[in-house]
């Protein structure tokens, strides 16, 4: 398998939402198949209206895996009128079904965000990170690290993610466990909780 890393291909966003949806589990969070790839669409175009690198990871010319990151000081690349207007409508049909926790959600990363801040400076934010599950085990998510770190290095990145996903990942690679926070989630869980975290590394050695 030839793995080649390059800029992401915006005609992929359908591919990148069905990547999150498996390996974020949003099954856990939106029990309806069709509002769940409602939301997965609204999270990863979300996510790209405010990215500054969207790097891809393409196995034999077929999307295997995106990251994408928020660097201050550069330009989000990928912000147009009409990415913007659907985000918009697709977060409007997202709050309807599930305000309450997505509100929750947001307030304890905002929370998180602010106690690490006062004690480090933050250069940046890994907003997405997913890849494949048909390829998993591949090293995928370890190519897609290390060609930021190649781009950013020396800068020092954090990253919110919780639970529902393979969070040790993070900690395998070298992230450091700064905050987290235990909030209500919706009906799909099977205890109603879910733990947020957020992680932060410097962008060298990975």
């Amino acid at each position: 398998m030839q793995i080649e890393m390059r800029e992401f291909d915006e005609r992929d966003v359908g591919l990148a939402s069905e990547f999150a949806s498996v390996g974020m589990n949003f099954d856990r969070l939106v029990a309806n198949p069709v509002l769940r790839g409602v939301y997965s669409r609204f999270f990863v175009e979300m996510e790209l209206a405010e990215a500054t690198q969207a790097i891809a990871a393409y196995a034999d010319g077929r999307l295997a895996g995106l990251l994408m990151a928020h660097m201050a000081g550069e330009a989000r690349r990928y912000r147009t009128v009409s990415r913007m207007a659907r985000v918009r409508v697709m977060g409007a049909g997202v709050r309807l079904f599930d305000a309450a926790s997505e509100r929750a959600y947001e307030r304890a990363n905002r929370n998180m965000l602010a106690r690490c801040r006062a004690r480090r400076h933050l250069d940046g934010e890994i907003s997405f990170l997913a890849a494949d599950p048909a390829i998993k085990g591949q090293g995928i998510g370890r190519r897609l690290l290390d060609e930021l770190a190649r781009r950013e290095a020396g800068k020092t990145v954090f990253l919110y993610t919780d639970d529902n996903c393979d969070y040790g990942f993070y900690e395998h690679m070298g992230f450091t466990l700064e905050e987290q926070a235990v909030i209500a989630v919706g009906p799909c869980d099977e205890d109603g909780v879910m733990r947020c975290m957020l992680y932060s590394r410097e962008l060298a050695g990975l």
